[in-house]
Formats: structure tokens, C-alpha cells, sequence
């Protein structure tokens, strides 16, 4: 790669200057832009909901392999928690059956 090329071609791209073309047509525009109405967006809660559940059902139907796997992890995850939660509370009434 040839660098002094490169920096040649910098050094020219600083010091261009814009024609007079360029600054006329500055000058030509308007000073004070018309504002834009601003359309105004319904953001309560059912909008809201609305929205999140079309783009996940949407998510789902693009990945549906992703949506199984995510959602069997979180099924085994919970499932297990549920059962060492239950052996923790049971475990001192098994305990004093035994003895």
C-alpha cells in the first residue's frame, strides 16, 4: 500500500475549499424552516402490549427452533427449582420420620 499516496490525497481533501456555486446556494436558503407537525403516537399500556405481542409472535413464527429450545430451557429451569425447593422444605419432615 502506498502511503504517500494516501497522505497526498488527505492533505488535498483538507484544503478544498467549497466553490462559489456551494456558497451561494447557502446563501439562497431559507433562515427560518417551517416547523413539521409532529404526528402524535397513543403510547398507553394496551398499545404497548399490542405491539410487543405482534413482534414476538412474529419473532416466533420466523424462529421456531429458537423459540423450542428457549422455551424448553426455561421449563426445565423452573421445573427444577421447583423440586430442590420442595426437597429443602420437606427434607427435615423426612428427617424426623426416619429417626
Amino acid at each position: 500500500m502506498n502511503y504517500s499516496r494516501l497522505s497526498q490525497i488527505s492533505s488535498q481533501s483538507s484544503t478544498h475549499e467549497s466553490s462559489p456555486t456551494d456558497q451561494e446556494a447557502f446563501e439562497q436558503l431559507p433562515v427560518d424552516l417551517p416547523e413539521q407537525p409532529q404526528k402524535q403516537f397513543n403510547l398507553n399500556c394496551w398499545f404497548k402490549t399490542k405491539f410487543f405481542v405482534r413482534h414476538a409472535l412474529r419473532d416466533v413464527k420466523r424462529n421456531k427452533c429458537l423459540f423450542v429450545l428457549a422455551f424448553s430451557s426455561v421449563f426445565v429451569v423452573v421445573l427444577s427449582m421447583l423440586l430442590v425447593n420442595t426437597v429443602i422444605n420437606q427434607g427435615p419432615i423426612l428427617f424426623f420420620d426416619i429417626a
